[in-house]
């Protein structure tokens, strides 16, 4: 589409007046049965010139379908650039609201304009229904002119009101609110944009996309051609490796850059499910010009930063009131930026989940300041190791067994994070939690075997935990042997007696103070407590015994699991290993399902088309309907007016015949007029001499009584 198409009445922003205009209003929910439609405008490229061939100085006007048929003027306007160019850059968010009935029917339309002309350049009109609600959606809008593709880039999101709640999810959304930069910097780059999005997969994620050197991910564009644009260009996968991206607005200022942006991931993509693997990225890219000709796209960014979000993070944002934690810190990696101490840049977020459908707390710069903080130990280049405090080798309870005595581990214990460069500060005294730091999402340090797995394994009785406690203290599991076992019945006294005291005879007064104790021998001189202790110690063996009989079950029937396991595992991995023959299949078959897509996205191009001819055919049926209408009313109406005009010629005649039986009469008349009076004199001198009947006879004649009669049967109908 070129210039001269048409022309509106709408004003671009003053430039002055366009950072205010895109400020940001938290929250992510519409108003009661209505929906908003936030359209963030990158900038175009490649767009037509002036009629004289100038370049435009162009802005935007965001408009639904009922504003323009009612010629409505729009708020949803941008600022035009500093000077006249075909590649314009606004970088400026503006919102649409329409109703929700009307989302069938509504459609958002973009036009691009000039400022000095008011003429139309370009063109877009996006149905809202092929919008999913609160997925981000990042366009490239292509429409052809006579000098090639105009090209607007635009991210939009649909906003209801309320948020969907999916099968199988405890939770409705992860919200993530950006602040900004600590400290200034000391090599300012211009305004800052951030993409954040949550990867489900981030080990695969570091290998595929964050060894690449330089950097470069950008933004997953999505083409739509105009004027006919496909439906299949809207669909959204259910999962996708590289996660949703959204964008923040421009961070000022340059020195030390602030977003104050919230970002909403529903639990539909598996935002909500905090595993090892789930982390949030957030990709640091400097605000570029748009290109001349070629495509718009943030390619290298000037760093990135992660969060894991595995289950220790979840826990202990669950335990806090609200749920919620704030994140101080958060280093900026693989970055040139620099503060003016000299270190690495860091930023501060805070995250949340939500589980109502309608939720009202969601998260600004003033409530941010009231959730408990997750202080890190901060990165200054790479991303260090997480390691459980479990996996560190774990001391020996008895000082005598090892020089070394470590500290006695935690019933819950905490993350930790393992830097490859220098620890990060201390944890400020506050809400700040001291057990709990930020770690990286590096491999996790393999177990010997955690505390867990030592619970699943726990004997029965109270006596035998005492035992199982301190072996879990002191070293791995270990199931003893009978030989270990028959090397107890040699032991001297004083190293007897721990394990008997361990396996006392249970009293009901002191059996748990006994259980819990430290045991340490007791030395008796008496022979009465030598031959007790003795019993004490056979019975404990004898308990002993039982128990290592059971662990022994235990194990054998864990190692026929095991071998089971391995037995299924070879036969999936043989079934996994195909044949020539089945691997030809599979190509044969992939080759099918190829050719079958593009045969199915072919229909359903065909369909979209003659569902638009139906649609157009219905409408015209609709017109023919009426028409066909209004032509039996006339029909009606001709016919009543023929009947009429029978009726008026039939009238006429009658008028003509009683005309005719007038002027006879009257000539009639006018004949018996002109009779001489002789003879009327002598019809009249004798009229008592003749009879009645002959004065008649004589005077008329027959001939004139028939015409008389004729006369007066045609006068008596006509007065009828």
């Amino acid at each position: 589409m070129g210039w001269g198409k048409k022309r509106v009445a709408e004003s671009p922003l003053p430039l002055e007046e366009a950072s205010r205009h895109a400020e940001t209003t938290y929250g992510h929910l519409a108003p009661a049965e209505k929906e908003i439609i936030i359209i963030t405008l990158h900038g175009a490229v490649n767009l037509p010139p002036n009629k004289n061939g100038s370049k435009p100085l162009a802005f935007v006007i965001a408009k639904t379908t009922s504003q323009e048929e009612k010629r409505e003027e729009s708020t949803a306007v941008t600022s035009t650039t500093w000077e006249p160019t075909k590649s314009p850059t606004w970088e400026t968010t503006v919102k649409l609201e329409i109703q929700t009935e009307d989302v069938g029917r509504e459609e958002v339309i973009l036009k691009v304009l000039d400022n000095r002309t008011r003429d139309l350049l370009a063109s877009y009109r996006i149905p809202i229904k092929y919008l999913r609600p609160f997925h981000p959606y990042h366009f490239e809008l292509v429409m052809a002119h006579k000098s090639g593709l105009a090209k607007l880039y635009a991210s939009i999101t649909r906003e209801s009101s309320f948020m969907p709640r999916y099968i199988g999810c405890t939770h409705t959304a992860l919200e993530v609110f950006l602040h900004g930069v600590n400290e200034p910097l000391t090599n300012p780059f211009g305004p800052i944009i951030v993409v954040a999005r949550v990867i489900p997969n981030y080990k695969e994620f570091k290998e595929t996309m964050l060894s690449k050197e330089p950097l470069s991910m950008g933004l997953p564009m999505r083409t739509v051609n105009f004027p006919s644009p496909s439906v299949l260009a809207f669909d959204v996968p259910r999962t996708n490796d590289q996660g949703y991206p959204q964008v923040s607005k421009p961070g000022g200022p340059a020195r030390q850059p602030e977003w104050n942006t919230s970002f909403l991931y529903q639990a539909r993509n598996g935002c909500t499910q905090f595993n090892d693997d789930l982390a949030l990225l957030l990709e640091f890219y400097p605000m570029t010009p748009m290109p001349k000709k070629e495509s718009w796209n943030l390619i290298k960014p000037l760093g990135i930063s992660v969060l894991p979000l595995n289950n220790r993070v979840y826990r202990k944002m669950m335990s806090g009131t609200p749920t919620a934690l704030h994140v101080k810190k958060l280093p900026i990696l693989r970055t040139k930026l620099k503060t003016i101490s000299g270190g690495t840049p860091t930023v501060n977020l805070s995250f949340q989940v939500i589980s109502s459908e309608r939720p009202d707390n969601f998260m600004t710069p003033s409530n941010c300041t009231d959730v408990p903080v997750l202080n890190p130990a901060l990165l200054d280049a790479e991303l260090g190791t997480i390691r459980e405090s479990w996996s560190k080798d774990l001391a020996s309870s008895e000082p005598e067994a090892e020089p070394e005595q470590g500290p006695e581990p935690r019933s819950e214990p905490e993350l930790e994070l393992v830097t490859e460069l220098e620890s990060g500060p201390e944890p400020k005294p506050g809400l700040v939690d001291e057990g709990l730091s930020v770690p990286s999402l590096e491999e996790v340090r393999p177990l010997e075997l955690p505390q867990e797995t030592l619970e699943d394994f726990s004997p029965r009785w109270p006596h035998q935990k005492v035992i199982h406690k301190i072996q879990s203290r002191s070293q791995p599991f270990k199931v003893w042997p009978s030989e270990e076992t028959n090397e107890y019945s040699h032991l001297p006294y004083e190293k007897v007696h721990l394990y008997s005291s361990l396996y006392y005879l249970e009293s009901s007064d002191t059996q748990d103070h006994l259980y819990e104790m430290e045991e340490k021998p007791k030395q008796s001189d008496s022979s009465s407590t030598t031959w007790r202790e003795v019993d004490n110690y056979q019975k404990a063996m004898t308990r002993m015994a039982n128990d290592i009989l059971s662990l022994r079950r235990q194990v054998t029937s864990l190692e026929t699991e095991n071998n089971s396991l391995r037995q299924q595992v070879s036969t999936q991995e043989r079934m996994g290993h195909a044949s020539p023959e089945d691997e030809e299949m599979i190509a044969n078959m992939k080759q099918r399902l190829s050719h079958s897509t593009m045969e199915m996205k072919r229909l359903k191009d065909r369909v979209q088309q003659l569902q638009n001819e139906l649609i157009r055919k219905n409408d015209r049926e609709k017109d023919l309907l009426l028409i066909q209408q209004s032509h039996q009313q006339q029909q009606q109406n001709l016919k009543r007016c023929q009947d009429k005009l029978q009726k008026m010629k039939g009238l006429e005649q009658t008028v003509k015949s009683q005309e005719k039986v007038i002027q006879t009469m009257e000539k009639i008349l006018e004949d018996k007029v002109k009779q001489p009076s002789r003879e009327r004199s002598d019809s009249m001198s004798s009229p008592l001499v003749r009879p009645l009947g002959k004065h008649t006879e004589e005077s008329f004649g027959p001939y004139d009584f028939q015409k008389a009669a004729k006369i007066g049967s045609v006068i008596a109908p006509s007065r009828i």
